[in-house]
């Protein structure tokens, strides 16, 4: 899944495996404060709706799919995953943020598992207040305790505000990559030209000729197949020419 900057409505994806610097704790109490917690069963809807804005490309009820299967699962296929939101005082959903495990990330220590983030978003007319901040935070707090000393994230190439958002948060870029696609024609027809059978020619004759020396002539039977003959004399057995 493609993961968006915090505050920006838009997709972005770039590549991945961005690494955190060092980013204070955030502790359970600070993270009730901040109004951001795990999203549940119930946020399903109101969540799918954020995430259409995130990934319109998705129907909302593609989306309720995917959200029903992680939060009733706390994974993504085989690996752990939450998805974080954050609320004003009505309790109204005003962002969220998925971040999940991978087993590495560009850039990052191979050896050890990563915290990605897989998605990143803050409704509009509420960004620029800090609440994605909070969001990371508490993304980040998440992976700690799954044993990760990195995180990793990724934006489009040409998404410079999403970028800035990254490395505002101690994230540095650590590749940058432009993927291709070809179409691929269907199967082109091959036109078989039947192979015509093998000709076998048969021929029979009989042939009579001198023996030297002997002042005999003697009887020979020839047999013709496919371009050998078969000499079969009265006295000498046969012979095989080759035409």
């Amino acid at each position: 899944m493609r993961a968006a900057s915090a505050g920006h409505g838009a997709p972005v994806a770039s590549p991945a495996g961005q690494t955190t610097h060092v980013v204070p704790h955030m502790r359970v109490e600070d993270l009730m404060r901040s109004n951001v917690r795990h999203a549940q069963l119930s946020d399903g809807t109101e969540l799918a709706k954020l995430r259409v804005l995130l990934w319109p490309d998705a129907s909302l009820d593609d989306h309720l799919a995917e959200l029903g299967a992680i939060l009733s699962t706390g994974t993504n296929g085989t690996l752990p995953m939450v998805i974080l939101v954050s609320h004003d005082d009505a309790g109204t959903l005003t962002g969220f943020l998925e971040v999940g495990l991978r087993s590495h990330a560009d850039g990052c220590d191979p050896d050890r598992p990563v915290g990605f983030v897989e998605g990143w978003f803050v409704t509009e007319g509420l960004r620029h207040q800090g609440i994605g901040r909070r969001l990371m935070r508490a993304a980040e707090e998440w992976a700690r305790q799954q044993g990760c000393r990195e995180m990793a994230s990724d934006a489009w190439i040409d998404h410079d505000e999403s970028q800035r958002a990254h490395q505002a948060l101690g994230f540095e870029v650590v590749d940058r990559c432009v993927h291709f696609r070809k179409t691929l024609e269907g199967p082109r027809s091959i036109r078989m030209i039947p192979r015509s059978p093998r000709p076998r020619y048969r021929a029979r004759c009989d042939c009579y000729a001198g023996v030297p020396g002997s002042g005999m002539s003697q009887s020979t039977t020839l047999s013709c197949s496919f371009g050998s003959v078969r000499a079969r004399t009265a006295t000498q057995g046969s012979v095989m020419l080759r035409l």
